[in-house]
């Protein structure tokens, strides 16, 4: 966030929150949105380090566990 945005309004944050809490689908629909992109961004954060950590470490083993059967050309 930038230093010269300027802080958000209570009012305007009241507001959002009671519409919120009056459509509590819509809450619970963002609710779910924001989780699934916080595991997927984990895992693939997670993933991503073991596939460095195979190739830097167990070079060995790196082909063996991520073969690339299917080749695309570019």
């Amino acid at each position: 966030m930038p230093l010269s945005a300027p802080p958000p309004l209570p009012a305007g944050v009241l507001k959002v929150e009671r519409w919120f809490q009056s459509i509590w689908v819509l809450c619970e629909l963002v609710a779910s949105m924001c989780l699934t992109a916080c595991f997927c961004a984990f895992f693939s954060l997670t993933f991503l380090a073991f596939n460095r950590y195979v190739f830097v470490c167990k070079n060995v083993w790196y082909d063996t566990i991520f073969k690339v059967t299917n080749k695309t050309r570019l």
